[in-house]
């Protein structure tokens, strides 16, 4: 079936599953995964391949424009492989629109295997969460931008440390989780870099000043490129829901694979 991606905010405005929208240290979800109401149970044996739905909940988190910004401000930078889900934490709440049961808060427990580090001093095994949940009929809910991983994927992780939970969250949610770099994707992301330095280095020459078309054209051109570079990546290449932070995720995609050694 496919995924119908519906956004609520309203009814589920009281849900606050991220950070805040400044890029400082992250106000971790401390209060959702210890909500004595929320039940723990076994993470789902059979996770549909294809959700019944998806539901996306925007929550408050950190937003970070610079890959530097967003390495200092992480605890450990590792490359991990995904193990598995190991258990979420769920509570539901009777919606008289819908009238019924609705997932309201839900956190994601599961294990990555660490094969590189990159900043820090992490364990082997390390404990992760994400806000998302798997509802009693099937819908992937989600309150991350941030996609489900899959078992046996590697990704380069951004982490923050949880002390009162005793795990490790995606910094900045959806900008602290990257794809492991394939030459597709390098190439990729060294054509978008080349496309985007070309573009600024155009507006300086001019004073962000185009005065002729030639200086139009050019510029047209850089930015066509550039488009037409992050049409060609799907938000799930980048572990996204969907394709909203699309192109801020490639942009800090391609400043993380030429500025650090992101291979194993």
């Amino acid at each position: 079936m496919k995924k119908a991606v519906i956004f609520i905010a309203a009814i589920l405005s009281l849900v606050s599953c991220g950070h805040s929208t400044e890029a400082q240290e992250p106000n971790i979800s401390s209060d959702m995964a210890t909500d004595s109401k929320m039940d723990t149970t076994t993470y789902p044996d059979k996770s549909p391949a294809e959700y019944s739905s998806v539901v996306k909940v925007e929550g408050d988190r950190n937003i970070y424009y610079d890959i530097d910004e967003l390495f200092e401000a992480s605890d450990i930078v590792v490359i991990g492989e995904f193990i598995g889900d190991i258990y979420q934490d769920t509570s539901y709440q009777y919606i008289e629109e819908f009238k019924k049961p609705v997932l309201f808060n839900a956190v994601s427990h599961c294990n990555i295997s660490v094969k590189k580090v990159i900043k820090g001093t992490p364990s082997d095994i390390l404990s992760i969460s994400q806000c998302y949940g798997i509802s009693n009929e099937g819908e992937l809910v989600s309150f991350s931008g941030l996609s489900p991983m899959q078992k046996g994927d590697i990704w380069v992780f951004f982490l923050n440390y949880d002390e009162v939970n005793d795990t490790y969250w995606c910094e900045g949610d959806f900008t602290g989780r990257y794809p492991l770099p394939d030459e597709t994707m390098r190439s990729k992301a060294n054509e978008y870099k080349n496309a985007v330095l070309k573009y600024e280095e155009l507006l300086s020459e001019t004073e962000n000043k185009l005065s002729s078309s030639d200086q139009q054209k050019e510029a047209d051109s850089y930015i066509s490129k550039i488009n037409e570079i992050c049409g060609s990546v799907t938000p799930e290449e980048m572990g996204l829901i969907d394709n909203e932070n699309l192109n801020l995720k490639f942009a800090l995609f391609s400043d993380l694979i030429t500025k650090y050694e992101i291979d194993i």
